[in-house]
């Protein structure tokens, strides 16, 4: 009984003692579990062992890190940073010895930093990462073991040591040989490089200096870096500066803190502590350009940052736009490979200012008209009650005219050689004289006139034109253009008489009847026309002056009211017809009427026309009497020249008969001296007989 608890108590301790080796195995220490594994293996007696020739981080797939066709030298190379993740260490071996090995596998003990990968080549430890490589390598040849080792956020920029337990056989030999080698590596830290350009006015037609941050804020120094302004759009150039004020800065970084800050932090904290001149950036250096548009920078350490000021001379046509400036960025990584950032930055560039010192005024404006005694005045009273903007010329169309422009300097510089083009928009306003003017110079804040004369046509009447005046000068040393436009009404001509003007006896009422004539171009509209009490001068120049003075003005009892007319068409008369209440005995004569014509132009505006016109006056009683003497009169000569021709027809009448009875008494007196003689003769012959 006692020998069977025996044995089983045995038992269980051996079970305890295998199931603590499974479970404690992992927390043991590395050395130890190193000594356990290479219990099987003896170390190399009379040969020398691999040796380590270099490790560096790699983005070469692991899938072919037993391939024996790798080629070491052409390997990538790359920058970790602390807490990359998952990464590629290589750890490049060298046989050593005389003979082949195969079957290599390496076992590499990490520091605290590092953890390997669980679930790749068997790997049983997190602080051991395990590689291998299968084929043979011979005397005097490199080999390759890849380690895929998670890298943590508690890792520094420095260099680190592992330990690597190298597993291997000799070829035509039994039995696995270990060694030990140290693996020196470091991790490099990654330069990221970034172009910052704060916003900044530029302006058009003059040199820009830029102010272009270019950050590194990644965890490793960008060596040679060397910044290239590859173009700009929009035709903006690109100065060549060679007292450029860039400076570099240079800063070191003393804890960790910035590998836990956003870039976008970093970058305003780079541009705050540059603006405000941080006494922790040191070391100023000029950076000068080695071209016009390349600038040498050198050395960007982690956590700092380098200006570069190129100079810009936007286009004019750029002004108000957005225009593109291509960056390239040349440096060396921590290994020394040369990478290439291609980036670009946008360009404000602000709208142009009204830079234009010339300004544009009408000057006076003239009708080219010669002095005709048959003109109305009331053509010039229509001007002098129109009322016209002061922002715009009025143009008489079918007319020649004076046209007057006043330009101005405005600016604090003189302008020189200057010269101004005028150019008509429309085909039916031509320009008849000056087009062209030329001056040596134009003192600021004074002025010219240019004058010249125009033509429009009936066909832009109650139409707007334009003028442009094109301006060429020199100003400050520089050449500059400018256009200055100014609008142009052509309005018609309105010219107004009163013609047939009497007064009518209508239904026993006196009536001031007439015609209104407009002589001009086109219409007068709403036209209204009224009696109003005498001025002191008169409007009419048909009129002779001193016969006005001695001519009275028509005596009215009331004024009539006014009377609408409508539109008064040109070429057209228009009749009217005014009610009137004389002063009872108002003698006959010649009387001064004085009508006042109100109409609108196309633009609305009122004008005003007086027309004194003289009308003949006969009372009522004197005309029906001598209308009844002149019937009276018309009535006895009619008469008489009736009985004139009566009597002269009874004198025809009367003479006639008479000498019509004197040839019949003729005719009878002879036939009866025939019969008598032929009674005579028949008697004489009867008595004969008997």
């Amino acid at each position: 009984m006692r020998f069977i608890f025996g044995v089983i108590l045995i038992s269980i301790l051996f079970a305890l003692s295998s199931l603590s080796i499974i479970y404690l195995l992992p927390l043991m220490n590395s050395e130890i579990i190193m000594t356990v594994f290479a219990q099987s293996a003896s170390p190399p007696k009379d040969d020398k062992s691999p040796s380590f020739l270099e490790a560096y981080w790699t983005n070469t797939n692991t899938n072919t890190k037993s391939s024996q066709q790798l080629n070491i030298g052409n390997s990538v190379k790359v920058e970790v940073a602390p807490g990359n993740g998952p990464s590629t260490l290589a750890v490049i071996l060298v046989n050593t010895g005389r003979s082949d090995i195969t079957g290599i596998t390496g076992n590499l003990i990490l520091p605290e930093e590092f953890r390997s990968i669980k679930g790749e080549n068997n790997i049983i430890s997190e602080h051991v990462s395990v590689a291998s490589y299968n084929s043979v390598v011979k005397p005097g040849e490199s080999f390759p073991l890849y380690f895929t080792i998670e890298v943590l956020n508690n890792a520094k920029v420095g260099p680190y040591e592992g330990i690597l337990k190298l597993f291997y056989s000799k070829v035509l030999e039994v039995g696995q040989i270990y060694t030990n080698i140290t693996v020196p590596f470091r991790v490099t830290g990654k330069s990221i490089l970034e172009i910052v350009s704060p916003e900044q006015k530029l302006y058009t037609n003059s040199p820009n200096e830029l102010q272009i941050f270019i950050n590194n804020i990644g965890s490793a120094k960008a060596n040679e870096v060397i910044a290239t302004i590859a173009d700009v759009t929009g035709g903006t150039a690109i100065l060549r500066n060679d007292t450029d004020n860039g400076y570099i800065s240079k800063k070191v970084v003393e804890n960790n803190a910035f590998f836990n800050a956003s870039n976008s932090n970093l970058t305003k904290n780079l541009i705050d502590n540059r603006s405000t001149n941080n006494s922790n950036f040191v070391n100023f250096e000029r950076i000068v350009p080695i071209q016009g548009n390349k600038f040498y920078i050198g050395q960007i350490l982690p956590n700092d940052s380098a200006t570069i000021h190129p100079i810009i001379y936007p286009d004019y046509s750029s002004g108000g736009s957005i225009q593109m400036m291509n960056i390239q960025i040349s440096y060396n990584d921590a290994y020394g490979n040369e990478k290439i950032l291609n980036t670009s930055i946008g360009l404000i560039i602000n709208p142009n200012p009204p830079e234009s010192v010339l300004t544009l005024n009408p000057g006076s404006s003239n009708f080219n008209f010669k002095a005709n005694p048959n003109l109305l005045f009331n053509e010039l009273t229509s001007q002098n009650f129109s009322n016209h903007k002061e922002n715009y010329i009025t143009l008489k169309a079918d007319t020649v005219q004076k046209f007057d422009l006043i330009i101005s300097n405005n600016g604090k510089e003189p302008l020189k050689d200057v010269v101004f083009s005028l150019e008509s928009q429309s085909e039916s306003v031509k320009i008849l004289g000056e087009t062209r003017w030329t001056f040596n110079s134009i003192d600021p804040f004074s002025q010219k006139k240019l004058s010249t004369l125009v033509y429009a046509s009936e066909d832009v009447i109650s139409k707007p034109v334009s003028f442009i005046i094109n301006a060429e000068y020199i100003s400050a040393g520089k050449t500059r253009n400018d256009s200055l436009n100014i609008g142009v009404y052509v309005d018609g001509t309105i010219k107004i008489r009163v013609y047939d003007l009497s007064i009518e006896n209508i239904g026993g009422t006196p009536n001031l009847i007439g015609n209104l004539l407009n002589e001009g171009n086109t219409v007068a509209l709403f036209t209204t026309i009224e009696l109003v009490p005498p001025l002191n001068g008169t409007n009419n120049a048909l009129l002779n002056p001193s016969a006005i003075n001695k001519m009275e003005n028509l005596p009215l009892k009331t004024l009539p009211p006014r009377q609408y007319l409508g539109d008064l068409t040109e070429n057209s008369p228009l009749p009217f017809s005014l009610p009137i209440e004389l002063e009872p005995n108002t003698k006959a004569g010649v009387y001064l009427a004085n009508l006042k014509v109100v109409y609108k132009n196309h633009l609305r505006e009122e004008h005003t026309a007086i027309l004194n016109e003289s009308v003949n006056y006969v009372p009522i009683n004197n005309i029906n009497t001598n209308n009844t003497n002149s019937d009276i009169l018309s009535f006895n000569s009619d008469r008489l020249m009736l009985i004139g021709i009566i009597l002269a027809l009874v004198s025809i009448i009367t003479v006639v008969s008479i000498i019509v009875v004197k040839r019949q008494r003729r005719k009878k007196s002879k036939f009866y001296e025939l019969f008598k003689e032929r009674n005579d003769s028949k008697d004489f012959m009867n008595e004969d007989k008997g």
